[in-house]
C-alpha cells in the first residue's frame, strides 16, 4: 500500500494534509464573547449586542456540539436561495471552515432579510425561534 501511495507522488502529501486538517478541526478553540463582538462590529453586523446574545444562547456560550463540529454558533441552516459562506451541511446545519465565516454568513442573511426596525420584532415576526420565550432569553444575556 505504501509503495502505491509513493508511486502516485501527490497522494501521500495530500493524505497527510487531509489528516492534519482533520486533527486541527477537532481542536476548535472556543472564542471569547469579546472576540466575537469585535468581529460582529468589523463585519458590520446590525444590532451586534442582540446578535451576540443570540450567538451565546444558540451555542451555549460557544460550547455546543454544533459550534465545535461545524464552527456554527448561530444555528444557521444551509442556505438554499442566497449566497453563503458555508462549505456544506453536517448534523442538519451549515458548517464553516472558520467561525468568522459563520459571522459573515449571518451578515449575508441579515442583508437579505432584515430591512430595519426593532430587531426583536423582526426575529419574532419571521418566527426565528420555536420557543415563545426566545426574545426574553436574549434580553437576559
Amino acid at each position: 500500500m505504501r509503495d502505491k501511495l509513493i508511486e502516485g507522488g501527490y497522494k501521500l502529501p495530500l493524505l497527510f494534509a487531509i489528516i492534519v486538517l482533520l486533527l486541527l478541526g477537532l481542536k476548535v478553540k472556543a472564542q471569547t464573547k469579546e472576540e466575537v463582538y469585535k468581529e460582529l462590529i468589523r463585519q458590520e453586523v446590525k444590532h451586534p449586542d442582540i446578535v451576540l446574545a443570540q450567538l451565546r444562547l444558540e451555542s451555549a456560550n460557544f460550547t455546543s456540539k454544533l459550534y465545535k463540529a461545524n464552527r456554527n454558533f448561530a444555528g444557521m441552516k444551509l442556505a438554499k436561495t442566497r449566497n453563503t459562506t458555508a462549505k456544506g451541511e453536517r448534523y442538519g446545519h451549515a458548517y464553516y471552515l472558520h467561525w468568522k465565516d459563520c459571522v459573515k454568513d449571518l451578515k449575508i442573511w441579515q442583508d437579505c432579510y432584515y430591512h430595519g426596525g426593532c430587531y426583536y420584532d423582526f426575529l419574532e415576526t419571521i418566527g426565528y425561534a420555536e420557543s415563545e420565550e426566545y426574545i426574553n432569553k436574549l434580553k437576559q444575556f
